[in-house]
């Protein structure tokens, strides 16, 4: 289905009178129709308050803490009214976000806090999820580069490295609708030995990837060695050609389809359709 906005989420959860235990039975009922993120930090609730399998006992930090970065307080009202529908209580003010919970203990969605990278390097495991273009851009290759174990959120979007990056080997891969993203953490949990070693060469190649040298290894593999193939392609084909429409015919024959943008003039000249 349609992932629901906060919007929708908040006049669903008032329909049910604000009482946590249908505010439990809504999310569980409504979290494959969520985007992840949204997925991720009611989660998090759930596993603030309790909610949420914690462990054998319950007990001890909650296994995931997600939120939302709201800096502008009227945006904010917006997920703290989502919050006391989830806690039963309409009234009150703003969950204390440096604390990240309210006063009741109930983890809140949304924080005015940023978390620094030197202090996301300090937990043990990480996950990046996908936003709206279904990746999260350098977010992974930051994170694959700390220390802690990376749970990475697989969608059908890939970035240009992922090729080179293994499941298993350099990350735990999490489903895209973050359906198995508990179960892989009492796996690490279970399994420090593996879990560590995957961290590991997950850093080891993050960081040599943005090295110098790693970037100049990808540049020769994954731009220079294509071009230069197809180069001889080209030349093969007839030679260098040296109009757009002779590009055009010479690069459709060989499979290839060009999009006409703005052309230019060699002395830089933009020029116009009607020349």
């Amino acid at each position: 289905g349609e992932p629901l906005d906060k919007a929708a989420i908040a006049a669903a959860l008032a329909a049910c009178g604000g009482v946590r235990s249908c505010g439990v039975s809504w999310i569980t009922a409504n979290i494959a129709r969520l985007t992840p993120r949204w997925a991720a930090v009611l989660m998090s609730w759930q596993a603030g308050t309790g909610q949420g399998s914690q462990g054998e006992e319950g007990e001890g930090a909650p296994w995931i803490d997600a939120k939302f970065w709201v800096p502008e307080p009227a945006e904010a009202a917006a997920y703290d009214a989502i919050t006391r529908f989830l806690d039963g209580n309409h009234a009150g003010g703003r969950p204390a976000a440096s604390a990240g919970t309210s006063a009741a203990g109930t983890t809140a969605l949304s924080t005015a806090d940023v978390t620094t990278s030197a202090a996301l390097a300090g937990f043990r495991y990480h996950v990046d999820l996908g936003g709206g273009g279904g990746t999260t851009w350098m977010g992974t290759l930051q994170k694959l580069a700390m220390p802690g174990l990376l749970f990475h959120h697989e969608t059908v979007m890939r970035d240009f490295y992922f090729d080179d990056i293994q499941a298993m080997v350099h990350y735990v891969p999490v489903k895209s609708d973050l359906s198995d993203l508990q179960e892989k953490y009492w796996w690490a949990e279970a399994n420090p030995v593996e879990a560590e070693a995957i961290a590991r060469r997950g850093t080891a190649w993050a960081r040599d990837f943005i090295s110098d040298g790693g970037v100049r290894r990808w540049a020769a593999s994954a731009v220079a060695a294509p071009v230069r193939a197809l180069d001889a392609r080209v030349d093969a084909a007839g030679g260098r050609p040296s109009t757009f429409e002779q590009v055009e015919r010479q690069y459709t024959a060989l499979g290839y389809t060009l999009v006409r943008t703005n052309r230019f003039t060699p002395d830089g000249r933009e020029v116009k359709e009607e020349e």
